[in-house]
């Protein structure tokens, strides 16, 4: 992909930012075990870096969650222009919380659950999707997604004066669950997933769909970079790495500005074969917040992450499973190894999860900690961007 002038220039503004937050990286206050100061393994390729072609130049990726919850009218799984201001934009503390700067530059439109019980995590519903349930999930990507997030970065533009900015989205593609026999039809022919062949044909197909649909919607401040594979690990067997494989080249064809992106879980399989199975960007999840885990466990997973030249992610929610912490010390040890172990300037960053940083920054108690998500995204933490 050509970068126009304005994107090199953003480029080296953001090198400059990353070069003066590195100075201060190793003067974290590190209590609870964290190193004074880290360098990469010797020999290491080192973390997958922001703003280039593998993640289609995005650099801090917000998991926005929008499923069968958000057709049901959860609130914190229903989606506004409004809502989507404070993803797109940061908003000061002050009277009528004013829009001052940008924050995320790309959105992951990501589901879990879904209607009548199902999930998309294969073998955690009874029942698995089939061709409508699939359907009315881009729909929602598109309606409760797209939709708003082009309205929220023109209202964040307006604001800032910067009238060609656009933001990046990211589609997710549900799993095709080799339970789903009768999945349905497409162009006449029954699709069954016991059948690899037919997985293909299904994940080429939701691709076509929502390159089609994008086209019919025509947003304004918004750009299709992709899409993301939803399962997290990466089954040993010839018909996952040929179905992988097979999907990545599809996407692929219809342009060089596409790309394919993973986040793997802690220690999944297949995080060391990603890139040949044609994945472009990969961010792993430290599962710091949900395992019984020490503060250890920023070390292995920045360790195996240079190792494999893959970016990290956040995992920031409002609660918790670790049982050694609650969130808001989840929260500091997340930011701190971020600054200690330098992925908040060197790596490529996902951030989980959305639906909560806007419940933060909208919750006067915890402001404070959507002020501090913004200094990371930004690279400067612990101190605010100058």
């Amino acid at each position: 992909q050509t970068e126009t002038a304005a994107e090199m220039r953003g480029a080296l503004a953001w090198a400059a930012l990353l070069t003066a937050a590195a100075a201060v990286c190793c003067a974290t206050a590190n209590d609870g075990g964290f190193p004074d100061c880290w360098t990469p393994p010797s020999g290491s390729a080192g973390y997958l870096p922001a703003g280039t072609k593998a993640s289609r130049w995005s650099r801090r990726m917000v998991l926005s969650y929008m499923d069968g919850r958000t057709v049901q009218g959860m609130e914190s799984m229903v989606w506004t222009p409004e809502k989507f201001t404070w993803l797109a934009g940061y908003r000061d503390s002050t009277d009528g919380n004013p829009i001052v700067d940008y924050m995320f530059d790309s959105f992951l439109l990501i589901g879990y659950e879904w209607l009548d019980g199902k999930a998309f995590w294969p073998g955690a519903s009874e029942e698995p999707l089939n061709q409508t349930d699939w359907e009315g999930f881009m729909q929602v990507q598109f309606d409760s997604g797209v939709k708003n997030i082009d309205q929220a970065v023109e209202t964040v533009n307006d604001a800032l004066g910067n009238p060609n900015y656009k933001a990046t989205i990211v589609f997710m593609i549900p799993y095709p669950d080799a339970r789903a026999t009768k999945w349905g039809t497409i162009n006449g022919q029954p699709i069954d997933f016991s059948v690899n062949k037919d997985r293909i044909t299904a994940c080429n197909w939701y691709v076509d769909k929502v390159m089609s649909t994008w086209e019919q919607y025509d947003p304004q401040r918004v750009q299709n970079i992709g899409f993301y594979w939803f399962y997290e690990e990466i089954p040993d067997t010839d018909d996952e790495h040929t179905l992988l494989r097979s999907l990545a080249d599809h996407i692929h064809s219809f342009g060089q500005e596409y790309g394919f992106q993973w986040i793997p879980y802690f220690g999944a399989s297949g995080r060391d074969i990603a890139y040949d199975l044609g994945f472009d960007a990969v961010t792993y999840q430290p599962n710091y917040a949900f395992n019984n885990a020490t503060i250890d466990r920023f070390y292995d997973v920045v360790t195996d992450a240079c190792k494999l030249h893959i970016g990290i992610e956040m995992e920031l929610p409002l609660d918790c499973t670790n049982p050694n912490v609650n969130w808001q010390q989840n929260f500091n040890n997340y930011l701190t190894a971020a600054s200690v172990y330098r992925f908040q300037t060197d790596s490529l960053l996902s951030f989980y999860y959305g639906n909560d940083f806007v419940s933060m920054g909208t919750t006067p108690t915890t402001y404070s900690y959507y002020q501090q998500l913004y200094w990371l995204v930004r690279g400067s933490y612990p101190n605010p961007p100058n």
